[in-house]
């Protein structure tokens, strides 16, 4: 609202002629207008500054807008895309599961149907078409309840001080034959020297090595794999660098970070034309970071690809540095060697198992073909005396009744579980063994065994040789092959040490043809001569802390001199040494000598 300055003039001169009283009273009116035109035009100021805000401010918002449409228009593509791959995946996984069930379903009705009918040959055929697909299946559930585990933050990692060398050799022992199988060559070495023991989850890092190697052997046709291992102290904290080099198909660069991420894969065909889960490296990368480390790849279409796994392995104050010992499977091997075949075979030979018929067994199990496939294995492997319980309450009855030399108590069961079955033997003072049998193998699960008085456990579906090597464990009756008989290390004094061993013995899987690894068995020999000798003392003395060490010792030794064998009770007696049962200590080392004492080590090359 304007008026003009003269119009207020003319105004103010009005008033001044008029009278006194009358002048002052609209002087006083005027001062009011004067007053509200004021605020007027200041309100009308504020005004217009807000307008102006308001339309800097609609355009700060429909920028946002337009920024917030874009964003959802990506994350919208990237939703369906993750759809497009799940879906894939879930496509692949129904293919994956159905395929191996239909082989046990399917071979199953024909061993049911037509079982008078079949050969012995046909008969074992299918039985083995059956072992396989059930251990393929499983292998797809674990992969995708890994997963699962993961994506939703619930994997546990068991940090132990273990031994860098005896996990990647193990590796190494374990995928050796299928890279014999399809004529490659594996090589590894050690670059520089390597911690006694590492601050890590060792079944988890030797998961993801096994998938890494595991997929270098798939995707390659020709050449060679090769593993190196080393340790980068460059890092903050030191990290442990292991190097999985192929030479295969290789990945183009585009596709090289996609591999690494769930139900992602370089090409959707790959599940189809190789089988399993395609989960493996996403699995292995997600453990990697969990341990404070990652894998990444170099490739080169057609030549080959590398994968470097970094993990933190803790503080090396005070850890001693060994040189690199020459892990079983080192050597460069290939399928058409005679030598390899025959290591193969011994391989084989020694993962046979003849219990002691004199043992006697309590299996507690309320699932009737659970209990049929158990007995049926413990019959097979020479054991006579096995009774049954259908709970835990029967188990506690008969255990009362009858002494057993092992009890193999299944942990879910009506009426009376194998929790509190186990618990109440040890509260009524039964020193027995107690193999956990459970469906459960989550570290929550084996702990709460282990407390209830378990003393050791497996996982379901049961593995005959880990079955049998706990039992021969446990209870140190494991009885030689039938067509041999065990002879005693003799120690040649003419021969300055040199080992003689009769027949049957426990032969090592190196190619002990070639020089160094003769030499390299021959000094292991001399080594478990004098690790044996001093067990026997440290026994006498009672010293746990020095049992411990040396058991250690023989666990990461006797695999890289090619004498598997002897690993496990190795191992065992390692985690029971500082234990108040002294009777299964004593136990384990006396296989330990029965062991060693069939250790067959050569004087030349054949």
């Amino acid at each position: 609202m304007n008026i003009p300055i003269e119009s207020l003039t003319r105004i103010e001169r009005c008033i001044e002629a008029m009278e006194p009283s009358v002048a002052m009273e609209l002087r006083d009116a005027f001062r009011d207008v004067r007053r509200h035109l004021a605020l007027a035009e200041a309100e009308a100021k504020e005004l217009a500054n807000a307008q102006a805000e308001a339309i800097v401010h609609s355009a700060e918002v429909i920028f946002e807008l337009e920024e917030t449409k874009e964003q959802l228009e990506k994350a919208t593509a990237a939703a369906e895309a993750s759809n497009v791959a799940k879906s894939q995946f879930l496509a692949n996984m129904s293919h994956e599961i159905r395929t191996p069930l239909n082989g046990v379903l399917g071979f199953a009705d024909i061993l049911l149907e037509q079982d008078e009918e079949l050969s012995r040959e046909d008969r074992l055929d299918f039985l083995s078409c059956i072992q396989t697909s059930g251990k393929h299946l499983l292998c797809v559930i674990n992969d995708i309840l890994d997963l699962s585990k993961i994506e939703s933050d619930n994997i546990e990692l068991e940090y132990l001080d273990y031994s860098p060398h005896a996990i990647i050799g193990e590796v190494i022992s374990l995928m050796r034959a299928k890279a014999q199988e399809k004529g490659l060559r594996f090589e590894s070495e050690w670059i520089g020297p390597l911690p006694e023991t590492i601050k890590t989850d060792p079944t988890r890092l030797r998961q993801l090595l096994l998938n890494l190697v595991g997929n270098a052997i798939k995707f390659t046709d020709h050449g060679e794999i090769h593993l190196s291992a080393k340790i980068d102290q460059t890092y903050e904290r030191a990290k442990l660098v292991i190097d999985i080099k192929d030479t295969g198909a290789g990945i183009p660069e585009d596709k090289q970070q996609a591999i690494f991420e769930a139900f992602q894969q370089a090409d959707n065909s790959i599940t189809r034309h190789f089988g399993g889960t395609g989960l493996g490296l996403s699995i292995s990368k997600q453990l990697a970071v969990a341990m404070g480390g990652d894998i990444t790849v170099q490739s080169t279409p057609g030549e080959g690809s590398t994968f470097t796994v970094t993990i933190d392995i803790g503080s090396l104050e005070g850890i001693k540095l060994l040189e690199a010992p020459l892990a079983d499977g080192v050597a460069s091997s290939t399928q058409n060697s005679s030598d390899d075949k025959q290591q193969q075979q011994q391989q084989h030979h020694h993962h046979h198992h003849t219990l002691s018929p004199s043992t006697r067994i309590l299996l507690v199990e309320d699932g009737e073909i659970n209990r049929r496939l158990i007995v049926a294995l413990l019959s097979q492997a020479g054991v006579v005396n096995i009774d049954i319980a259908e709970n835990g309450k029967v188990s506690v009855q008969k255990a009362q009744e009858k002494d057993y030399d092992i009890i193999l108590m299944d942990m879910q069961m009506p009426i009376m579980d194998g929790y509190t079955a186990a618990r109440t033997l040890r509260e009524m003072g039964h020193k027995t063994p107690i193999i956990a049998l459970t469906a459960h193998a989550m570290k929550g699960d084996i702990d709460k065994c282990l407390a209830a008085g378990c003393t050791d456990y497996l996982s379901k579906p049961i593995d005959d040789v880990k079955l049998f090597d706990k039992i021969t464990t446990l209870t140190s009756l494991c009885k030689p092959d039938r067509k041999t008989e065990t002879k005693t290390l003799e120690v040649s004094d003419k021969q300055n040490k040199q080992k003689k061993y009769a027949d049957e013995m426990l032969e090592t899987t190196l190619p002990i043809h070639n020089e160094v690894f003769l030499e390299i068995v021959q000094d292991f020999g001399d080594l478990l001569v004098q690790m044996m000798t001093e067990l026997q003392s440290k026994l006498e003395q009672q010293d746990r802390e020095r049992i411990k060490q040396i058991a250690h010792d023989i666990a990461g030794t006797a695999g890289g001199a090619g004498f598997g064998a002897l690993t496990e009770p190795a191992l065992h007696l390692e985690s029971i040494a500082l234990t108040d049962d002294f009777s299964a200590i004593k136990a384990t080392i006396e296989i330990l000598k029965n062991l060693a004492a069939r250790v067959s080590i050569p004087e030349f090359a054949n």
